[in-house]
């Protein structure tokens, strides 16, 4: 079999693309990285958001709320007055926060108050 001559002076050419596509073949599938499971949030992280979200559907309505027979109404409405009158000027106007007294929880008031304390700054 003979080998034409234009191959024979284009076999060395030949051989350094292979060599070098070879190599850079091998560095490409090393150039990322793989993760076979992503990396969880820690677990204060998935608690804070999922009390912000409670907090956030309390404050705009959205949560179903009733009368709890163990809440003291009082210490909620004197809560609630006092994270009212800490509220912006503009928000003020479109919330009444004390006439939430009495229809939450101890959970749900807590993530209110985390709501306001990470939305409005209110401490």
């Amino acid at each position: 079999m003979m080998i034409p001559m234009q191959l024979t002076r284009a076999w060395p050419c030949f051989l350094l693309e292979v060599v070098f596509l070879g190599i850079s073949a091998g560095e490409l599938l090393a150039s990322g990285s793989y993760m076979v499971r992503p990396i969880l949030p820690p677990g204060h992280l998935v608690a804070d958001s999922q009390k912000y979200e409670l907090g956030k559907s309390i404050f705009f309505g959205r949560a179903p709320l009733r009368e709890q027979a163990n809440a003291d109404r009082v210490a909620q409405r004197i809560i609630l007055v006092g994270l009212q009158d800490r509220l912006p000027p503009r928000v003020k106007k479109t919330t009444d926060l004390p006439a939430l007294s009495g229809r939450l929880s101890e959970e749900q008031l807590g993530a209110l108050q985390h709501f306001l304390r990470v939305r409005h700054k209110i401490e």
